[in-house]
């Protein structure tokens, strides 16, 4: 149940229930760039110097593994325990147990700094680069042509459990894309976020998916559609976020800050259960009344 942050100074710190555990932990890295989990509940974290580190229960293991890319920014666990790492430079490199697979040779994926990195449904590599394009791989080859997003030139990933791929851009819109028959193809038009840039896409346990934008502020969506307006978290523009097990939202921003949000639909479910009792909810008078009533209800929180 903790959570392990990790900052552009190169450490990182664990934390639980919201207060640190412990010291920093220095990393050795320049910057953090990446950090992932693997499926044995090892780390791997990736910095801007180039180098990749293994750790198990915040202590490193083996020796720091030079990954040859000049600065790496982005990690992605594949399904089979193996781990993408995508450089600052244009390439990928394949990991297992530390080594370096497909003979030790990077990946050039075409240009510039490798924005993105997702496994499709058929275990091909998605990547997004400084170009604006998509870019699918299988075994460490590319798959036809690079795909335009016409979304400007930075691009980030998510995958959703519907299987459909989102894409966010530098050009603030989100863009539905789904893999028929071989061919990854968009799917509607692209949907203004109104958010500036986006820089990190989340799906949520519940299916909704949130979107945080270089304006600092965070949006939800459905099927494509907006819930709601924007809700300012004051942490500049947002970085990261992750859905706790308990269904707040942890999000880190630009200006060193962590925040722990209540998300609506968990305030609605603990306003409800507080007062599911109360006669304001089961015999509601005024308008106001009947319209909370009538939440709890469409919620399936009041019968």
């Amino acid at each position: 149940g903790d959570l392990i942050s990790g900052g552009t100074g190169g450490s990182l710190r664990r934390w639980r229930a919201f207060k640190p555990v412990g010291d920093e932990i220095p990393t050795g890295h320049w910057g953090l760039a990446g950090l992932v989990e693997l499926s044995n509940g090892e780390l791997f974290s990736a910095g801007s110097d180039g180098w990749l580190r293994r750790w198990r229960v915040a202590k490193a293991i083996a020796p720091e593994i030079s990954t040859g890319q000049r600065g790496v920014w982005r990690l992605l666990a594949l399904s089979n325990g193996d781990v993408i790492s995508g450089g600052m430079y244009g390439t990928l490199r394949r990991w297992r147990d530390g080594k370096a697979v497909d003979d030790g040779r990077p990946i050039n994926t075409g240009k510039g700094q490798v924005s993105s990195l997702i496994q499709l449904q058929n275990g091909e590599v998605l990547s997004s680069a400084e170009d604006g394009m998509l870019r699918r791989w299988r075994n460490g080859k590319p798959v036809g042509a690079p795909i335009t997003t016409g979304q400007g030139e930075w691009v980030i990933l998510t995958k959703l459990r519907s299987r459909e791929v989102i894409s966010g851009g530098e050009d603030g819109s989100l863009r539905r894309w789904r893999l028929r028959n071989g061919k990854l193809e968009k799917v509607g038009d692209p949907i203004a976020t109104g958010q500036g840039q986006v820089f990190t896409l989340l799906e949520l346990r519940n299916g909704d998916l949130i979107s945080g934008g270089i304006d600092g502020s965070l949006r939800l969506w459905r099927d494509g559609k907006p819930i709601g307006d924007r809700i300012p978290t004051g942490l500049g523009q947002i970085w990261h976020m992750i859905e706790l097990p308990t269904g707040e939202l942890m999000i880190a921003g630009a200006n060193d800050l962590l925040r722990y949000l209540l998300m609506p639909n968990l305030a609605i479910r603990e306003a409800c259960n507080q007062l599911r009792e109360h006669p304001v909810l089961l015999k509601p008078q005024t308008e106001a009344e009947h319209a909370a009533s009538n939440t709890c209800r469409s919620h399936g929180y009041l019968k």
